[in-house]
């Protein structure tokens, strides 16, 4: 299982629920893409977390993804 980095700071800034893992792009060890989901499908909100060297380095927010 790879370590998560954004796992924990995922609430969506729309309606505040937890978003969950919909992907994860790894290229090495520290170096990987995560997506998440807003758990309320009628929000439709997704986060990107960029991850480079073991730190979370971009965090981007899409809001009504329809």
């Amino acid at each position: 299982m790879r370590k998560l980095y954004g796992e924990s700071q995922a609430v969506c800034p729309v309606c505040k629920n937890k978003m969950i893992l919909d992907d994860l792009d790894h290229a090495f060890e520290g170096c990987q893409d995560e997506y998440y989901l807003c758990m309320d499908e009628r929000c439709d909100s997704s986060l990107r977390v960029k991850v480079r060297y073991n730190k979370i380095v971009k965090k981007e927010y899409r809001y009504n993804n329809k």
